[in-house]
């Protein structure tokens, strides 16, 4: 071997691999993957669910204890007209139980020094009073509404925001599936039209060399001629097609626009054709229904808050209290040096409230319902679309499928008549015209039917995405080790 020959397959060798390493295959699977990682729309459905999801810690919070404290110094004159110093230091807490009933303490110290005292009562003076109450609302507030609707209104929001990533994930998917299999039908296109410039460059190849025999025409060159330019005009044009459809999807996968995309086609079929499970599937994972469901807690809760609201306001407190008073007797009684006295003290009361206008609370109520019935009739309203889609992508493969029968008997008619073509030309029976008009159609059952198998295999797609079982098929090449290409 010459030292040309190993140089030019050198060449050979490193430009097939840099092409190859260039052109990535990828699965349908594989772009959803990439697609719905990369998307930032995804990343802010998921930072929406993060927020959702710290609703609970704020119900949750409404049963923690609440503390306060506070002092100050005081100088006055009191009622005897003498100045007096006062320093006082309080502190309280409070907490609201998960039964709707409220827990409070205070306690209070003070220490008053008066220029003037009656006999009897201790100056300079230390009091303290400590109180502990307890709180039971017999209407409004029973059984704490406010604090059992706020938890399931959180888990509703939550659940919200977690199948609005669904609803955004499947928006995302929809727009790659048609890019991908439009990228594939196109490429067969192309294909497609290469094959029909080869058998035409064969036939001009042959026509020349016919005519330097003397049997064919300078109109045969030119009519053969004429075909391969216009197959390659076409290809041009579809390639540019292409490129419309390479540059969306690596967008939506974050990759370089110019980056080169090589789908893999599988031909598939829609396996069976049980419309009712099928149904029953893409109900059952529908992120919209599950919305709605989420929506309709939401106005449950709405509901019985605003009713809990609407009731008049019936409580009973119960109080226990000690105080007690230390300090140094009045000059004017001196068989007494000091004074120190404790009293325990209680107390029940009832308060009552009563709203005299409820129409803002009757307002409340009354939108909730209006939000629950709504999201009933969205329900039934997606769960009909949900039907036709399914019954319509059966429908679909059924009809697709005798198209594709039908354009197989055509393709095996095409390929004997343009064999039959082909000798009648080498005899000269046929011109070559008729030959050209042969391939036209042999070009064009080919592609037909390539186009159907490629229909049958989107139709698989979007019922796979419609029932959710694309996604199941992406956990599992992740648990294989395939989900993700580097």
């Amino acid at each position: 071997m010459n030292i040309t020959a190993i140089k030019t397959m050198t060449l050979m060798l490193v430009f097939g691999l840099s092409v190859e390493a260039h052109a990535q295959s990828l699965s349908l699977e594989q772009v959803l993957q990439r697609s719905v990682d990369h998307q930032i729309s995804l990343k802010i459905a998921r930072m929406q669910q993060q927020r959702a999801a710290l609703e609970a810690d704020k119900i949750q919070s409404m049963l923690g204890w609440n503390i306060g404290a506070g002092s100050g110094y005081n100088h006055d004159v009191g009622f005897t007209g003498a100045p007096a110093d006062k320093v006082t230091v309080s502190a309280n807490a409070n907490r609201m139980l998960a039964n709707g009933d409220s827990l409070s303490a205070r306690g209070q110290i003070a220490y008053e020094d008066s220029e003037f005292a009656f006999t009897g009562f201790p100056n300079p003076n230390l009091t303290s009073q400590w109180t502990a109450s307890y709180r039971k609302p017999l209407w409004q507030g029973k059984a704490n509404p406010a604090y059992a609707q706020g938890l399931k209104s959180a888990a509703a929001s939550d659940s919200i925001a977690q199948h609005q990533i669904r609803v955004t994930r499947d928006q995302i998917a929809s727009q790659v599936v048609d890019l991908y299999f439009n990228l594939i039908s196109t490429n067969k296109q192309i294909a497609n039209l290469k094959s029909g410039q080869k058998r035409t460059q064969r036939l001009l190849d042959y026509i020349k060399g016919n005519e330097k025999l003397g049997l064919a025409e300078a109109r045969d060159i030119l009519q053969a001629t004429a075909q391969l330019r216009s197959l390659r005009a076409e290809t041009k044009a579809i390639q540019v097609s292409r490129q419309r459809l390479v540059t969306g999807l690596n967008r939506l996968m974050g990759r370089n626009l110019d980056a080169v995309i090589e789908p893999e086609f599988q031909y598939q079929v829609i396996n069976g054709s049980n419309t009712a499970a099928l149904t029953e599937m893409a109900t059952a994972y529908d992120p919209r229904i599950q919305i709605r469901q989420a929506q309709i807690d939401l106005a449950q809760a709405a509901i019985e808050r605003g009713r809990d609201q609407r009731k008049n306001k019936l409580d009973t407190l119960f109080s226990l209290g000690l105080r007690t008073s230390n300090g140094d007797a009045t000059a004017f009684d001196n068989s007494v040096t000091s004074v120190s006295e404790q009293d325990w003290a209680g107390a029940v009361s009832v308060e009552y409230q009563r709203s005299m206008d409820t129409r803002g609370k009757d307002a409340v109520i009354q939108q909730a319902m209006l939000d629950k019935d709504i999201a009933l009739q969205e329900i039934k309203s997606i769960q009909e679309i949900i039907q036709y889609d399914v019954e319509g992508l059966l429908s679909e493969r059924d009809v697709t499928e005798a198209a594709l029968n039908a354009y197989k008997d055509r393709l095996t008619s095409e390929k004997a008549k343009l064999k039959e073509g082909e000798q009648r030309y080498r005899k000269g029976r046929a011109d070559t015209q008729q030959l050209i008009l042969f391939e036209n159609d042999l070009n064009t059952a080919q592609l037909m039917v390539t186009q159907q198998q490629i229909e049958q295999t989107r139709n698989q797609a979007r019922l796979s995405l419609l029932t959710g079982q694309v996604w199941q098929n992406i956990k599992s090449l992740q648990e294989q080790g395939g989900g993700k290409p580097e």
